[in-house]
C-alpha cells in the first residue's frame, strides 16, 4: 500500500495537470488554431484521465463523477482529509 506521500504527490500531480489543461483551454479560446497547443491539451487531457483512474483505484474517488455502482460512494469508507496524519 502506498503512503500518505506517495497519495500527496498522485493528488498534487492530478492537480496540476487540471491547472494545466484549464490554462490550455484559455490559451485555445484565442488561438482555436494552433495545433501545438491543441496536441499538448491532447496530451494533458489524457494524464489527467491516466492519473485519476490510478488515485482512483488506489484511494477511491476524488469527485462524485469518479463514483460508479461499483464503488457505492466509498470515500465515506476513508479518512476525510483533516483525519489524515500526514
Amino acid at each position: 500500500m502506498a503512503t500518505c506521500c506517495e497519495q500527496n504527490m498522485l493528488l498534487n500531480d492530478i492537480l496540476l495537470t487540471s491547472f494545466c489543461i484549464k490554462e490550455l483551454v484559455l490559451f485555445l479560446d484565442t488561438h482555436p488554431d494552433d495545433s501545438k497547443c491543441l496536441a499538448c491539451y491532447h496530451e494533458k487531457c489524457e494524464l489527467y484521465n491516466q492519473l485519476t483512474k490510478k488515485y482512483t483505484s488506489m484511494y477511491g474517488p476524488i469527485t462524485s463523477r469518479d463514483v460508479n455502482n461499483d464503488n457505492h460512494f466509498c470515500w465515506v469508507n476513508n479518512p476525510w482529509p483533516w483525519e489524515v496524519n500526514f
